[in-house]
């Protein structure tokens, strides 16, 4: 399927158990730099890595909260500044607009194996299955994902666009660890390899058992469900596929603790950040076609005007 490599699709997920911030907000939404959220810095580097679209998995309290802030659109940084010669040999801007969705996490799934792991695959899924009922040229053959808790420059993944539009595999590395080591760093998937992970989870998401005389018995309470506990290497530990290109990151900073937190704004990598704050981050809404019905003194027929 060569022709539609480019539909990448980013995947960035909020699900995932409660940090120990001890706040009413929830700690993807603390900031990163001045002006900047942990989730816009991985909707900014989806962007950087070339998503064609990004899909941001969230609780249904917290979306309207999410897209007030972000709303349904940024622009692809790589397009920003660039400019070609139109018929008429004026030099015009052009911009990519990138959108983003939010993909609720379903009913079913809460406390049985909504770890982050798992939300992950949950929003790969979801984008796959509206793209393909869309068309197949839209359908993604890739999946970058992104986490809020782990802070980087995100330019640094522009690095990943040429190979993921090759058909290789991506992965964001720090001194020698990356997601298999349950360190918050960007890497990318395809579809074929969401069976192995999904079969991870499926395995951990138990409440019975066979005894030895073949008859199902309920596990004790504690054990139940263990696969809303399981942290990234448990689910992405084996992720070994034969092309895969790396990538490696100058800085990183694991915030997903209070100390590494106060760490990480105490260093110069959070002025960095600000210093080069991209203005394509505001907040951006598709305009709507509004129509109100009024009705014709003269004949009583309704039409229908747009405001």
């Amino acid at each position: 399927m060569e022709y539609n490599t480019k539909n990448i699709a980013g995947i960035v997920s909020t699900i995932g158990p409660s940090l120990d911030f001890k706040l009413e907000w929830p700690e993807y939404m603390m900031p990163v730099t001045r002006g900047m959220l942990a989730v816009e810095r991985s909707v900014l580097e989806c962007a950087y890595a070339g998503c064609s679209s990004i899909w941001i998995v969230c609780n249904q309290d917290t979306a309207p909260l999410l897209r007030h802030r972000m709303r349904d659109f940024i622009d692809d940084p790589c397009f920003n500044n660039f400019k070609f010669k139109n018929k008429y040999g004026a030099y015009v801007k052009q911009k990519r607009n990138v959108p983003i969705f939010y993909v609720p996490m379903h009913a079913k799934y809460r406390d049985r194996v909504d770890s982050l792991g798992f939300s992950i695959l949950h929003g790969a899924k979801y984008a796959q299955s509206v793209g393909r009922r869309l068309s197949k040229f839209v359908e993604p053959v890739m999946f970058y994902t992104s986490f809020p808790y782990g802070t980087y420059e995100p330019k640094t993944v522009r690095a990943f666009r040429k190979p993921m539009i090759r058909g290789m595999r991506v992965m964001a590395m720090h001194d020698g660890k990356s997601v298999k080591d349950n360190e918050y760093l960007g890497f990318s998937f395809k579809p074929e390899d969401m069976q192995q992970f999904i079969d991870i989870v499926r395995a951990g998401a138990r409440r019975t058992f066979r005894n030895e005389n073949n008859e199902l018995e309920k596990l004790p309470i504690e054990d139940r469900y263990e696969a809303k506990n399981y942290t990234l290497d448990k689910i992405y530990g084996g992720y070994n596929p034969d092309e895969i290109f790396t990538k490696t990151i100058k800085w990183y900073h694991n915030i997903s603790k209070w100390d590494s937190y106060r760490k990480f704004l105490g260093s110069d990598h959070s002025f960095y950040l600000g210093e080069r704050r991209p203005i394509f981050i505001h907040a951006r809404r598709f305009e709507e076609i509004n129509y109100t019905l009024q009705e014709e003194e003269n004949d009583g027929s309704i039409r229908h005007d747009r405001d």
